[in-house]
């Protein structure tokens, strides 16, 4: 990567459906969009949104987009904290891609 770039990281992980911290990011990201192939959700989140856990939630099936208040991600230090969304789902795979 040139100078003056931004970082991407791009990851998976096991949904809980109760809150979860993914700390693998290595930074704070000023964006997150998460993916779940499985039952077709998508939660996005960019800095302009604050920091408490908002999102906006896409269900690809149905096209229907929801604004997360409270159970979206949040950014820390090292990566960003999942509420219990849609998006989070017991056993199934999230995909992640996080900007710095």
């Amino acid at each position: 990567m040139g100078s003056g770039g931004t970082r991407v990281r791009c990851g998976s992980f096991a949904g809980t459906g109760a809150a979860i911290s993914i700390t693998t990011v290595g930074f704070q990201p000023s964006k997150v969009k998460l993916y779940n192939l499985t039952t077709v959700f998508t939660l996005e989140w960019n800095e302009a949104m604050g920091e408490d856990g908002a999102g906006a939630l896409t269900t690809g099936s149905t096209g229907v987009v929801t604004a997360e208040t409270t159970a979206g991600i949040k950014p820390t230090d090292t990566g960003f904290d999942l509420g219990t969304s849609a998006v989070n789902v017991d056993g199934e795979v999230i995909y992640y891609e996080a900007h710095e």
